[in-house]
């Protein structure tokens, strides 16, 4: 049986605002591992030349919403 697809609240997210992967997995109740899959597999942006990840509200929101 396939899995459900998973909807995201996105008025949950902050508009102009900028995320590490631990809030984004708090955020939205899943793991740090499913938010650097998704930054790594699945064309999540992070900011570039940041040492830690950081990830734009305008970015996560146009994931999720294609997710």
């Amino acid at each position: 049986m396939p899995s459900k697809k998973r909807k995201y609240n996105l008025k949950w997210v902050r508009r102009n605002y900028t995320y590490s992967v631990e809030d984004i997995a708090e955020l939205l109740d899943v793991s740090d591992m499913t938010v650097f899959r998704w930054i790594a597999d699945e064309g999540l942006k992070r900011l570039p030349d940041s040492r830690k990840y950081f990830i734009h509200s305008t970015h996560l929101i146009a994931f999720l919403e294609h997710k």
